[in-house]
């Protein structure tokens, strides 16, 4: 029995569900209740690959808009998505669309999660080749297009672009892991704020070389995050989880039958609501109608946040559409758990909408 087995291989489950073999796992330890740490390979690459299928076939407008006024060194990040981009042969070129035209880039990332951050690109090739069955099963034109884009993507282009900028990183991640022990736990502040319990949690925050755009992920008791480049101060530290880490709370009830069905009547009753979403490719792409309905009161609810948790308001301006009027809203009921719950504040702020 000692031939079938493979040391240091472990089959492992992803969301209950998606098989996977990973020679490398996750490391679990952190120093502290939140730690920050700068770019690593297993989600630098996607990212990277992310942004520049949006900044040259998916949105070129909106990621030059976005890196129009910019330090330098995110502007030579985004000149270097094009360039690089432009370098690629039309095989690659048609991968990369492949990759982001049947997958969300989320869910690579979040079956990137289970690795090491030591991962090589090998590593990185083979958990996506396992990826075969279960929520967070990858196609399988996707799986060959990844097969294909990522050893030479690395090898040609990322391999140099890594290992110049990733140390750049090193310095700002220790020095937010410094003063985010003077603060609270993010996400035990939300479930504090929110009186939603859904357990102890650690936070552990990676930086991207990208100027916008942060995914969030469980795994465990961590709770993780990537941060955009720019993310040099505590009130920026701080500023993205409290959004990121919002929707497993929000979720406890914007599943149920209540929420659905009120979302099915923002779609007659608040008209103008739903086409914005609609009609905004981006949008519908990245999120179900019930998902941007989620989203706009997770933003709403994260501006709350951030004022409580820096003890001031905080300078806010509109991503969505109704997480201003959200967050107005909270503020206007002097929102308190202990007086109405989260579900309670979200519903009645969408059933005005519908009168």
């Amino acid at each position: 029995m000692k031939s079938l087995f493979i040391p240091l291989i472990f089959m492992i489950l992803l969301g209950g569900c998606v098989a996977l073999f990973i020679t490398k796992p996750m490391e679990r330890a952190l120093v502290g209740e939140v730690e920050v740490r700068p770019p690593v390979l297993k989600y630098s690459m996607i990212s990277t690959l992310e942004e520049m299928y949006y900044a040259n076939i998916k949105a070129p407008e909106k990621w030059k808009s976005y890196y129009s006024d910019v330090r330098a060194d995110s502007r030579a990040h985004y000149l270097w998505l094009l360039d690089t981009y432009y370098a690629l042969p039309s095989a690659m070129k048609e991968n990369l669309k492949t990759i982001f035209e049947n997958t969300h880039a989320w869910r690579l990332l979040n079956i990137a999660t289970l690795l090491s951050d030591e991962s090589t690109i090998d590593d990185l090739v083979r958990v996506y080749k396992g990826a075969i069955i279960g929520s967070n099963s990858l196609p399988v034109n996707v799986r060959n297009a990844l097969e294909k884009l990522l050893p030479y993507y690395y090898e040609t282009f990322f391999k140099d672009y890594f290992e110049e900028n990733a140390p750049k990183f090193e310095k700002v991640a220790k020095q937010m892991t410094e003063e985010a022990r003077e603060y609270p736990n993010p996400y035990q502040f939300i479930s504090d704020n929110s009186r939603i319990d859904l357990g102890k949690s650690k936070c552990l925050f990676y930086y991207t070389f990208r100027e916008v755009g942060a995914y969030g992920f469980k795994l465990d008791e961590l709770r993780i995050s990537t941060l955009q480049r720019d993310v040099d101060s505590i009130e920026k530290l701080f500023f993205t989880p409290l959004h990121e880490y919002s929707h497993e709370f929000f979720q406890t009830f914007t599943g149920s039958k209540e929420f659905k069905e009120l979302t099915e009547e923002l779609k007659i009753k608040d008209p103008q609501f739903y086409e914005h979403w609609h009609s905004d490719e981006s949008l519908s792409n990245s999120y179900s109608w019930r998902g941007f309905c989620e989203e706009n009161l997770v933003e709403g609810f994260a501006k709350f946040l951030r004022d409580k948790f820096y003890g001031n308001i905080q300078e806010h301006r509109a991503y969505y559409y109704y997480d201003m009027d959200f967050y107005e809203y909270l503020k206007d009921i002097d929102f308190s758990p202990d007086d109405i719950s989260l579900m309670e504040a979200s519903l009645n702020f969408y059933s005005e909408k519908c009168k």
